[in-house]
């Protein structure tokens, strides 16, 4: 067996880490695969600077596995959040343990670069994931929050959407809405469990990419304000590997001063309208299973149904 050596990631590890995160989900089933322009898509986020948090275990001339590492820096509380697989054949050996442990190193190495006094490392794991919550519990994280992956399917028999009196909906105008969408999400999301604004670098990271679709994303407005927003997206090379014609309801918010009048079930009603004129048979989306705003609850009231749930692992730095 070659030893397997924890190394800096080099833009060569490109297409072998495609490689071994398909190899890992082929297994796991969860529906994380990736190609080589999604995964180079994320790891040219702004905020990222891959050579320096992305780490990479190497047998030989092979990839086994990998780990990332981010930073949401916040005023009150601030974030290093870490990802990554091994390699199904190169599981319970260490290698997911070493990895943990260089990712939480570089996060203490990258401490003087946070302002909170409070600062968290967390990372998730699906909740049948038996090996991953073992690893994370004997690193001294403990659940903190859980998360739902849920489904609308088929997307047929949509109610049409009501909006309230005074208000709009239009697509996003790329270049002329990218900074107000931006302080629109902020806002609404300001009330939800531990969020930390968006800087807007990563923002306009991925509204400028050649797949970002401006047509799948409305804007509730009242005037010249945006009060709601519903961002969707179709991924072509994701449906191509899962099989299903699925879109996604990214994100969904409001605004407090527009909130209680019906604005949120009336974006997602359009939301999901759009994915259906855009081919889709089914819609997919993310949400905080205790959500502050009752997110969950519009989404169960909409038609969504719980598909897999997600539990995010934390400890404090």
């Amino acid at each position: 067996m070659n030893e397997v050596r924890i190394r800096n990631y080099r833009e060569r590890d490109l297409e072998p880490l495609v490689e071994l995160i398909n190899a890992a989900d082929a297994v796991d089933q969860l529906e994380w695969g990736t190609s080589l322009q999604e995964l180079r898509e994320r790891f040219a986020l702004p905020t990222l600077k891959p050579e320096e948090n992305v780490f990479v275990a190497q047998a030989g001339g092979q990839v086994v596995g990998y780990t990332r590492l981010r930073l949401e820096k916040g005023k009150a509380e601030s974030v290093f959040k870490t990802d990554g697989v091994v390699h199904p054949e190169w599981r319970r050996q260490g290698i997911g343990r070493r990895l943990l442990r260089r990712a939480h190193r570089r996060a203490e190495e990258r401490l003087g670069e946070v302002v909170s006094e409070t600062v968290y490392f967390d990372t998730d794991c699906e909740s049948g994931e038996a090996g991953r919550i073992a690893l994370f519990e004997s690193f001294g994280m403990r659940p903190a929050r859980y998360f739902l992956d849920m489904a609308y399917a088929p997307l047929e028999n949509i109610p049409e959407p009501q909006f309230p009196p005074g208000i709009a909906v239009r697509t996003w105008v790329r270049g002329q809405d990218d900074e107000a969408t931006l302080a629109a999400f902020n806002e609404a999301f300001a009330d939800h469990w531990d969020f930390i604004p968006e800087p807007l670098e990563d923002w306009l990271h991925w509204a400028n990419l050649p797949r970002f679709r401006p047509e799948l994303n409305l804007l509730a407005v009242a005037g010249e304000e945006i009060a709601g927003l519903c961002l969707c997206d179709v991924n072509k090379e994701h449906i191509a590997r899962i099989g299903r014609q699925e879109g996604w309801v990214d994100t969904l918010g409001v605004r407090r001063a527009y909130r209680h009048q019906g604005l949120g079930r009336a974006l997602l009603l359009a939301g999901l309208h759009v994915l259906k004129e855009a081919g889709m048979e089914s819609a997919g989306l993310g949400v905080d299973a205790k959500s502050l705003t009752g997110a969950t609850r519009l989404y169960e009231s909409g038609g969504f149904v719980e598909r897999r749930r997600y539990i995010l692992y934390r400890r404090p730095l």
